[in-house]
Order: structure tokens, then C-alpha cells, then sequence
């Protein structure tokens, strides 16, 4: 994959978070289960390329994850794209 195909994919993560931050519960399901979906994906990336140690930065990734959806706010949206943008840098 190529690291622009890589920070698409990661974009469209950040992307799905502002819209589940603006949508009423119903649009939030959906949108969730999108997200969870592109998750998966990147970790099944992150494992392909064997990067080393990068099992930090999907932990760390995977926690604000689940807090964003937990409350969706300005600080767990910062956080999130903070861990997004870590493991973006580490593993490409």
C-alpha cells in the first residue's frame, strides 16, 4: 500500500469520527459500525506490513477509539486523531 492509499484510508477514519460527532443516535449506529469496520482494516494492515512495535500504537488507537464513541467530544476527538496520526507516522 502506498502511503498515500495509507492516509486516505486514515483520513476517511477522522472523516466518519466528525460525522458521528454531528449525527443524531440513529446515524450513529450506522456510522459506528462503519468506523469499526475501517478499524479492523487498518489493523489488518498494520499486521501485514510487520511492522515491530506498532501494537502500542493500535492499543493506544483502540482506547481513544472506543472513548470518542463513548462521548464524542472536542477532547476525545483531539486524542483520537492524535493516535490516527501516531500510527499513521510509525508504521509508514
Amino acid at each position: 500500500m502506498s502511503r498515500k492509499e495509507w492516509d486516505k484510508l486514515l483520513s476517511r477514519l477522522k472523516d466518519m469520527a466528525v460525522e458521528y460527532w454531528k449525527s443524531d443516535e440513529k446515524e450513529r449506529e450506522r456510522l459506528g459500525a462503519q468506523m469499526e469496520t475501517q478499524l479492523k482494516l487498518i489493523f489488518s494492515l498494520v499486521k501485514e506490513s510487520g511492522r515491530v512495535g506498532s501494537s502500542k500504537e493500535e492499543a493506544s488507537l483502540e482506547k481513544s477509539y472506543r472513548m470518542y464513541k463513548a462521548d464524542p467530544s472536542v477532547e476525545t476527538f483531539a486524542v483520537l486523531c492524535h493516535d490516527i496520526e501516531t500510527l499513521a507516522d510509525f508504521t509508514m
